[in-house]
């Protein structure tokens, strides 16, 4: 199952292929298993952030996936990424998502 999910984790390119994988191999989030998730994470959120609708649609029903989420957004994203994901959550946070931009700006308050 580890095999699986480290195969996975930093090649995941939408929000419902992230929950999927969360869903199947939470268990298995830890070492490089997770920072392939992180990497995931950190592109959707930096390059695709016009997706961040479909993200809010399943972080509204699971919070713990909410929570897996931002624990991702940590020290092992590229800076250039954090950089990227905090300025979009400053200036272009969707209405319905303002708590979770706040979030992610925090997690990336040093």
């Amino acid at each position: 199952m580890a095999m699986k999910a480290m195969t996975e984790a930093d090649s995941l390119r939408t929000w419902r292929a992230v929950y999927a994988s969360y869903e199947r191999y939470r268990s298995c989030d830890d070492g490089a298993i997770a920072e392939g998730y992180s990497a995931s994470i950190a592109t959707l959120l930096a390059d695709h952030w016009a997706t961040l609708g479909e993200l809010a649609r399943l972080i509204q029903d699971d919070a713990h996936f909410e929570a897996f989420v931002l624990s991702h957004v940590d020290e092992t994203i590229i800076l250039e990424q954090g950089i990227a994901i905090k300025d979009h959550a400053t200036r272009q946070c969707p209405k319905g998502s303002k708590t979770f931009c706040a979030k992610l700006k925090r997690r990336l308050t040093p």
